[in-house]
């Protein structure tokens, strides 16, 4: 057995054993691990675990690992869970059940269960919980998650946001912040702190200055590796402005609201296909007096277009419906939702759903050319954005970036797997608003 975990459990140790085991009257703690990439947030709470359960055998505890969807738990947090549990030297495969479906393991006669959060579900009680990645998680999924935990609850997350929910839990009763980087990690790969190193802008002695006071690192921007988002998020683990965003920077900014508007001018569709991620995003577009307003009520990933009608056609459906009840005796107009073209078959496919279920929705392509994201970016600019509050949509605004040759800043849209739905609403509009 090798128990020798990186000092951030020790820190949860105490809190636990203090807060909790040596309480008079117990309450459930939670405990919220931010910081940068590689610096044990996830192996320390197994570490905890471990240990917890361990000197409780048998205790018939119910522990609930949760990520944003079942898949990436089991793909990479049940994952990090064998691994630590290998290194301990605790693991036993004959214990773990369900892999490739709902995994569970016997942790020392205590139930450890591997899930996927969604809203709206009622989930069990539970003495213990872990959100992995929290950033990915809805406060709704979250509360509901967690309403009946009795003991303890633990987060983590890379703080790639500057606006999370979870960042409003700092300073409450009962509930712990910590923070660490991948300097707090004794067994982190050398070569993963050269490459988090090569991204940071400073001297890393002045680390500790103001910005102002920084001097630039020589090395770095002789090497064209400076990247200022990457090192503040994944190197210090701080959270930061994001440089270079596309929407909701200084060029194009934007406003949130909570629901699409009821009332509006005019009304567009947009679909981008997953043809390589595997990520559809459905657009709805509405025109207001002096905006439009983006919404994406379908996002996911779909392995084809009648996968992807089983959710369209009930919103389609309720949305007739509502149409119906504000606009009574006038006929919805026909929804023409403009596609990407990656896969022609799509559409094809797409139109024969609509005529399958007689719905008044015609599937036509894009036009795609050479530079047309960037030319449906300046669509979108022609009117002020606004967008509706969903956790997808905001998880693209903060992460859909300019790209950039040495540090500077080229007009060209970053491929980074953050613009689905920005490519799906610039799709929605490109036939309908001039570009000048």
């Amino acid at each position: 057995m090798s128990f020798a975990p990186a000092p951030l459990f020790y820190v949860m140790a105490k809190i636990v054993s203090d807060n909790y085991f040596k309480a008079e009257a117990k309450r459930c703690i939670r405990i919220r691990n931010e910081g940068g990439s590689r610096s044990s947030k996830t192996f320390c709470f197994f570490h905890l675990l471990e240990w917890l359960c361990s000197n409780n055998p048998n205790a018939g505890w119910h522990i609930y690992i949760y990520r944003d969807t079942l898949t990436n738990c089991r793909d990479f947090t049940l994952k990090d869970f064998q691994d630590c549990m290998k290194i301990i030297g605790t693991y036993n495969p004959d214990l773990l059940k369900g892999y490739g479906q709902k995994p569970e393991y016997n942790l020392y006669g205590n139930m450890v269960y591997f899930r996927g959060l969604e809203e709206d579900v009622e989930y069990p009680p539970c003495q213990i919980c872990f959100i992995n990645e929290a950033m990915e998680v809805s406060e709704a999924a979250y509360k509901a998650a967690t309403k009946r935990c009795s003991m303890l609850e633990v987060a983590d997350w890379n703080p790639k946001f500057t606006d999370h929910w979870i960042f409003k839990q700092e300073g409450q009763p009962h509930t712990w912040f910590t923070h660490s980087t991948y300097r707090d990690n004794p067994y982190v790969d050398p070569a993963l702190v050269a490459k988090y190193e090569s991204w940071c802008p400073w001297e890393f002695a002045d680390l500790a200055l103001d910005e102002d006071k920084r001097r630039p690192n020589a090395a770095n921007t002789k090497a064209g590796t400076i990247d200022r988002t990457q090192w503040m998020i994944y190197g210090e683990g701080v959270r930061c402005a994001m440089e270079g965003v596309i929407f909701g920077g200084k060029d194009i900014p934007v406003k949130y609201v909570d629901a699409p508007p009821k009332v509006f001018q005019n009304r567009w569709f947009g679909l981008d296909f997953g043809n390589t991620t595997g990520t559809w995003a459905f657009a709805d577009s509405r025109k207001i007096e002096g905006s439009i307003v983006y919404d994406c009520p379908i996002y996911g990933s779909f392995g084809n277009a009648g996968e992807f009608y089983t959710l369209f056609l009930p919103y389609y459906q309720t949305q007739a419906e509502d149409w119906e009840l504000t606009n009574p005796g006038i006929p919805m107009a026909q929804w023409v939702v403009v596609c990407d073209i990656a896969n022609p078959q799509y559409i094809d496919d797409l139109n024969a759903q609509a005529r399958a279920h007689v719905t008044n929705v015609r599937f036509v392509p894009c036009k795609k050319f050479e530079g047309c994201v960037e030319w449906r970016i300046g669509l979108m600019k022609k009117n002020r954005v606004t967008l509706v509050n969903r956790k997808w949509i905001k998880r693209e605004q903060e992460n859909y970036f300019w790209d950039s040759i040495h540090g500077i800043q080229l007009q060209k849209a970053k491929k980074n797997g953050f613009d689905h739905f920005f490519d799906a609403a610039g799709m929605s509009i490109q036939y309908e608003v001039p570009l000048r």
